[in-house]
């Protein structure tokens, strides 16, 4: 049993240019889970699978992405409603305090920030994602739950006092975050503003660091952790990306 679901801006109908289009497989079918899921990506949709005893811990675990898709999401195909029943099945949790902290864990990355355009793209990327992982479940035990990127920016900036500046500067990182994954080369980032946009998101989640470039006098340190985290990939990203800029550098160079 395999059931299908739209969600996210592409569910609300506020899609624009720089939206994914979000698409939920749940099948315990690992072929059919992938032989879906492989499709969509071609399509350029990005897939989120789960196992039904997968989905249904999240939902007993009180993981927000379940209620985003309770909230936001348009089932497609879901025979026997087994889908909609579990979505319904979510409880939210009284704190969200290790999910927070794994946002601002992530966030701490960004003291290093690779150089060029792509390590730019990479630290946008990092900063959208680490701020909604912080300012959703903030929000959610605060009573609201809301997950379009204008809204949780709007009103986190409430919280902070931070007006529009919060708001202009999610913005920027969700634009330069699509740019990145998509592939784009010249993503026309400027590191004063980059800088700028890290230190505010910092304050407002409670994670200030001072970044800075890094480049090639890091690269002779690159390793892989033992263990993976969500976190450790970023880093892994981030490494890579200072690595292979400096390498490239030297190969143009004819060294």
């Amino acid at each position: 049993m395999t059931s299908l679901a739209a969600f996210g801006s592409w569910a609300r109908g506020d899609i624009d240019a720089f939206s994914d289009r979000d698409l939920l497989v749940v099948s315990d079918d690992a072929w059919e889970r992938d032989r879906v899921a492989v499709r969509a990506f071609r399509r350029g949709m990005d897939v989120s699978c789960y196992t039904w005893s997968g989905l249904q811990a999240a939902a007993q675990r009180g993981d927000l992405f379940v209620d985003h898709l309770a909230r936001e999401s348009a089932i497609l195909h879901d025979p026997g409603d087994r889908l909609r029943e579990t979505l319904t099945s979510f409880r939210q949790r009284s704190s969200y305090g290790r999910v927070q902290q794994d946002g601002q864990d992530l966030f701490s990355l960004l003291e290093m920030v690779p150089s060029g355009s792509a390590g730019f793209g990479w630290a946008y990327d990092v900063l959208f994602v680490a701020f909604r992982t912080v300012a959703i479940p903030r929000l959610a035990c605060e009573g609201v739950s809301t997950y379009a990127s204008d809204d949780v920016a709007r009103r986190f900036a409430r919280i902070c006092d931070l007006g529009s500046k919060l708001v202009k500067t999610i913005r920027r990182a969700r634009r330069a975050k699509k740019l990145y994954r998509s592939g784009c080369g010249d993503l026309s980032l400027d590191w004063r503003r980059l800088r700028a946009d890290i230190q505010l998101v910092g304050h407002a989640i409670g994670a200030d660091i001072a970044p800075a470039i890094v480049g090639v006098e890091f690269a002779q340190q690159f390793n892989l952790p033992a263990l993976f985290s969500y976190v450790d990939a970023r880093r892994v990203e981030r490494d890579l990306l200072i690595a292979y800029r400096e390498w490239g550098e030297a190969a143009r160079a004819g060294h």
